[in-house]
């Protein structure tokens, strides 16, 4: 007996979410991707694949009762369809392997990406990615401070801040499994990840780290231009940046105060941040200070942790 999710090709990465939420709720044993006769190219085909494990066992190409073709993964038409396997683009070429794990050609595959000429993989991230845990700041801060707080979620913060949880579990830090999955889609590419974050309204530099330890990446995570940072709400804590740093293994360095931006450049030698804070965002005059810049730099086979330059 077969579970068989029927999801639009033409939905894109959509219809990864839902066949994950599908197979996590029901089981499912397979995937029916539909209408890939139109412009839908495929690649959801290859991500619901990594991330449920699941094969796709048949491909909609038309409106009529016929117009259904068992997926193989090396069949050339189906190839045509989601582009070629190999694509070269100028210098850079992107080659996509396909391998049999069962010995049923097609029946299921697994899949590999190289990166020819393309020296980083940039990731535009909405939330930190890296692990964050509040310092323990019915240890770290004075009574003097402790009793300077005057916000509500300052005075929470403190206490929950003694159980060692994650700091935002809205963040990646709530989807553990979800970001190694990431991990390990980087790792299976060869990947030199950057990650760059916002939403976060303070600016954080931190070195990615998988469950095995292993270095994935680097994040470059950026202030909020306008809106408070989380210094404005835990006041009176000069050292409330580094108190984070210590608390985190991944966290090379933290600003929780202020607004600005972030500027990075890419070589093909270094990936590098510079972080800029204004006096005033309010006032049509104001000065602008560089504040800090991290950098990794590319080796032959992957990338070095985050260093900071200034």
């Amino acid at each position: 007996n077969e579970t068989l999710l029927v999801v639009d090709g033409l939905t894109g990465q959509d219809a990864v979410h839902t066949a994950e939420n599908f197979d996590g709720r029901i089981g499912i044993t397979g995937v029916i991707l539909t209408r890939m006769d139109g412009d839908g190219r495929g690649g959801a085909a290859l991500s619901m694949r990594a991330v449920t494990g699941k094969p796709i066992k048949f491909v909609g190409t038309g409106e009529k009762l016929d117009a259904l073709e068992e997926f193989h993964a090396r069949h050339e038409d189906w190839a045509g369809r989601t582009g070629p396997v190999e694509v070269d683009e100028g210098e850079s070429r992107a080659v996509v392997r396909y391998a049999d794990v069962d010995g049923r050609p097609g029946s299921r595959f697994e899949v590999t990406a190289a990166f020819v000429g393309k020296r980083w993989q940039v990731l535009a991230n909405q939330v930190v990615m890296a692990r964050v845990r509040a310092p323990d700041f019915t240890q770290t801060l004075t009574d003097e401070q402790k009793a300077a707080q005057t916000a509500d979620f300052a005075e929470l913060l403190i206490g929950f801040s003694a159980l060692g949880l994650p700091l935002n579990p809205d963040a990646w830090d709530g989807f553990p499994a979800a970001r190694e999955r990431l991990y390990a889609s980087a790792k299976a590419a060869g990947a030199r990840l950057i990650t760059l974050t916002g939403d976060t309204h303070t600016a954080w530099a931190n070195t990615l780290i998988d469950a095995d330890a292993d270095q994935r990446g680097v994040e470059f995570a950026c202030t909020s231009v306008t809106s408070p940072g989380f210094g404005t709400y835990m006041t009176g804590i000069p050292d409330l940046g580094q108190q984070f740093v210590d608390a985190n293994p991944e966290v090379d360095w933290h600003d929780p105060n202020g607004n600005g931006w972030t500027l990075v450049t890419l070589t093909s030698e270094q990936a590098n941040a510079d972080y800029f804070k204004v006096s005033d965002v309010r006032a049509p005059t104001y000065t602008v200070e560089k504040v800090a810049s991290f950098a990794t730099d590319a080796t032959e086979t992957f990338m070095t942790p985050l260093m900071r330059v200034s």
